[in-house]
């Protein structure tokens, strides 16, 4: 995409690579943060690099910097696999060609899915979001910030109210003007004609 060449499904297998990567590192494979590069010319160019614990930056700082309490080990058959993934070789890339997905489903990363049961909803997730919870990066995004739940619990008083603020979405009224419009000319307004001739809703100049 970024060489502006043509390209098919192989693609999508490399964004399941990087998605796979920033599941377990806990930030893109090629974002600024990991690889100090601009985004687009680390894709292009970069050498893919491991951290040594999930939820970790691949760039090493000096001092190097401690693995959270608790991280695991970056898996090794993971490492294997988001490797093939982001092979940039389109042909040699894990998912090319008529086996694509059976060989992705094949690799040992996977090796303790059972594929049909999964296929049937009979396989519990190992982790359940919070239905309440904020979609951040990480931890440190919500740090001092309230849960989104409290601010549904909140209730505004006449003290929060802005003596002579008015505000009008322009853009709702010209979705309403453009729905009426298209009502009119598919003959559904023709109720609206009370002395039996032609009503205008509104003129567009």
């Amino acid at each position: 995409m970024l060489k502006r060449e043509k390209y098919g499904e192989e693609a999508d297998w490399w964004s399941f690579g990087c998605v796979l990567y920033e599941f377990l590192a806990g930030r893109c494979p090629y974002s600024k943060q990991n690889t100090g590069m601009e985004r687009d010319d680390a894709t292009l160019t970069w050498e893919l690099q491991f951290p040594s614990h999930c939820n970790m930056p691949a760039i090493q700082t000096d001092p190097p910097r401690q693995p959270p309490q608790g991280a695991p080990p970056f898996p090794e058959d993971g490492k294997d696999l988001i490797r093939k993934l982001l092979t940039r070789d389109v042909e040699r890339r894990l998912g090319y060609g008529r086996r694509g997905t059976e060989d992705v489903k094949a690799h040992p990363f996977f090796a303790s899915i059972d594929w049909v049961k999964l296929s049937k909803h009979q396989l519990d997730p190992p982790w359940t979001p919070k239905p309440l919870a904020i979609n951040a990066v990480n931890q440190s995004e919500l740090d001092e910030k309230n849960n989104e739940y409290d601010f549904r619990k909140l209730k505004l008083t006449d003290a929060d109210d802005i003596p002579n603020f008015f505000y009008v979405s322009t853009f709702a009224h010209q979705n309403d003007i453009v729905n009426v419009l298209e009502l009119e000319a598919a003959g559904k307004l023709e109720y609206l004609d009370r002395n039996g001739g032609p009503i205008w809703c509104c003129n567009v100049a």
